[in-house]
């Protein structure tokens, strides 16, 4: 998806270039209020989680309350690992950011198990 223009924009918008490195598009490790940031984690948490499972509430059964803020956390604290190592200033380090990030999410317990 990410590296098929017409889908990624559809996903995460226009803004993000994947072929710019991690650290120019999302700053440095550490970056706590980052546009792009928010961009990409806005956009796994609506359309990655939020796909219409019976309880993807935060208040469903069998989901403890915050389970977003969590989740978003660990999205989150994943972006500053990657830009803090070699993806960081790699060429394409966006869109390498981009695919880990979907990974987490659409590999995780909250779109597996229903």
């Amino acid at each position: 998806m990410v590296d098929t223009p017409a889908l990624r924009t559809a996903f995460f918008g226009g803004s993000l270039n994947p072929s710019a490195s991690a650290i120019s598009t999302f700053g440095p490790a550490g970056t706590a209020t980052n546009v792009n940031r928010d961009i990409v984690v806005t956009a796994l948490m609506t359309k990655g989680k939020n796909t219409g499972l019976q309880w993807d509430q935060q208040q469903g059964p069998g989901q403890p309350l915050g389970v977003d803020d969590i989740l978003s956390g660990e999205i989150y604290s994943l972006i500053d690992k990657l830009v803090s190592g070699p993806t960081g200033s790699a060429t394409n380090g966006t869109a390498t950011v981009m695919k880990a990030t979907c990974g987490a999410v659409l590999g995780s317990g909250t779109t597996l198990i229903q």
